[in-house]
């Protein structure tokens, strides 16, 4: 499977980064992650040049990375700029890939593309992780064994929430409820409103309020799988603001062509400093993730197994529609590269 090149993934939460060397396969390629002195951000292959051992396992030298086998060193740049061997030559070629790399939104981003295109302004908007004033933020990380677009598909059409989630998110008014998909460019919107209904357990908890309720749910995907969720609920025929949301990061980033890295963020409007909301809403939302959505997706790539999707013709649903246009998207991004 081809992958989108040149593009932003996240490679860590930025409070994950530290003096010591953080390694994660991204895109089928080993990589680590470190932070010099000054607290920058230095993203190399983790393969050394000389036999390939990892150099995760090594140690910092001032901002030199050594590697633990035969002691070379690479500086932040991914230049060796040392050999305690061979007089101190530094052979030629002796070097390992960087990689761009970036901090927004309290992730560290790694461009995997043509070093030149990487474009800080091409990751998309998720301004509300930073807004502490307004909102509680609350993250994650897994490891899906599955492939990213199996899990993007999952977002994108969010009636599984009926049955994969019933214990915690079902509400008939979903199924019933006005869905659009709209395309702009390579943003894909996945919007539904659910007008007049009984709010899920969740909902009616954070509003306070047992009455019917309008809410909604919309999603917003860029490639190559970058995904913001609105959630929220108001008493019928109030206006949005009247009433409570959560907004929600969800990036993911391809380890291998059979797993993906999950970032999660959730962004709530309610019981900001009260820690027993905080706990609850971070216990609901990893019994959703980890417990029930993790386990489908791994499950469907088992049962994929090497197969592509199409070969097998699956059969389309109304609520696929944005996530087919997704992955025409991508398909169509990743061709543009070949060329």
């Amino acid at each position: 499977m081809a992958f989108l090149k040149n593009a932003w993934y996240a490679g860590a939460w930025s409070h994950e980064v530290g003096r010591a060397p953080l390694a994660r396969t991204i895109l089928g390629e080993p990589v680590v992650m470190y932070r010099t002195q000054k607290g920058e951000p230095a993203v190399l292959s983790n393969r050394c040049a000389h036999r390939f051992a990892p150099l995760d396992r090594g140690r910092l030298v001032d901002d030199a990375l050594e590697c633990p086998y035969h002691g070379l060193r690479y500086d932040s740049r991914g230049q060796c700029v040392y050999n305690p061997q061979d007089d101190g030559v530094i052979p030629k070629g002796a070097r390992v890939r960087c990689y761009p790399a970036v901090e927004k939104y309290r992730v560290l981003w790694i461009w995997t593309g043509a070093p030149e295109r990487a474009d800080i302004a091409k990751i998309p908007n998720f301004d509300f992780i930073d807004d502490s004033g307004r909102y509680a933020v609350t993250t994650g990380t897994l490891l899906i064994r599955a492939n990213y677009e199996l899990v993007s598909d999952n977002l994108l059409d969010l009636t599984h929430t009926q049955f994969l989630h019933a214990d915690v998110f079902k509400s008939e008014a979903v199924m019933r409820g006005r869905f659009e998909v709209i395309e702009d460019g390579t943003t894909i919107h996945s919007n539904r409103w659910c007008p007049d209904a009984p709010p899920t357990p969740p909902l009616r908890l954070a509003l306070n309020y047992d009455k019917h309720v309008d809410f909604w749910m919309d999603m917003r995907w860029d490639p190559p799988g970058l995904m913001r969720l609105d959630v929220g609920a108001t008493p019928t025929g109030k206006p949005r603001v009247d009433g409570v949301h959560n907004l929600e990061m969800h990036l993911l980033t391809p380890e291998t062509e059979t797993s993906t890295h999950y970032f999660w963020a959730d962004a709530r409007t309610y019981g900001i400093n009260d820690p027993v909301v905080e706990e609850n809403n971070r216990r609901a939302l990893e019994h959703a993730f980890i417990e029930q959505d993790k386990p489908m997706l791994e499950a469907q790539q088992a049962m994929l197994g090497t197969a592509e999707l199409w070969s097998l013709n699956p059969v389309m649903l109304k609520g696929d529609a944005a996530a087919l246009r997704a992955r025409r998207v991508l398909a169509r991004l990743i061709g543009e590269e070949r060329l």
